[in-house]
């Protein structure tokens, strides 16, 4: 609900007279992009458990890829299941739907060089989150 209300003040000018239609539609999307989500997360978690990423899948960063290509499937998912929602979102965004990086900001609804900055940090705590688990 809270989220719904975000965008209601992002779009005061948008809102017609009937606002509680508008205001459902506004729930509705939202709440159909968190399923989205959710199902994306369970279906990467299936994929690390069953394939390898592959080394560019993290946009070339030779660092995250060396620690991909030495990881135990499991143990990347659960460090990536403990990132934050906009630190997984940026890693997903890049390796599981394999957008470029200008495409992939304009998703995530920031500038080039936000998201550069966002997933190259996002990598750093994957990683020590990874090496956290013992790897």
């Amino acid at each position: 609900m809270g989220d719904t209300f975000v965008v209601a003040a992002r779009h005061l000018h948008d809102i017609p007279p009937d606002a509680l239609v508008w205001l459902l539609g506004v729930a509705r999307r939202i709440t159909i992009t968190h399923h989205r989500t959710v199902r994306r997360s369970e279906a990467l978690r299936e994929r690390l458990a069953c394939t390898a990423l592959r080394p560019t899948s993290l946009d070339q960063d030779p660092v995250a890829d060396t620690a991909v290509a030495r990881a135990g499937h499991r143990s990347l998912g659960d460090a990536l299941s403990c990132l934050s929602d906009n630190d997984r979102e940026a890693l997903l965004l890049v390796a599981w739907d394999g957008l470029d990086t200008p495409r992939a900001a304009q998703v995530a609804g920031c500038g080039y060089a936000t998201f550069v900055v966002r997933v190259h940090r996002a990598r750093k705590r994957l990683m020590k989150e990874f090496h956290a688990s013992g790897h």
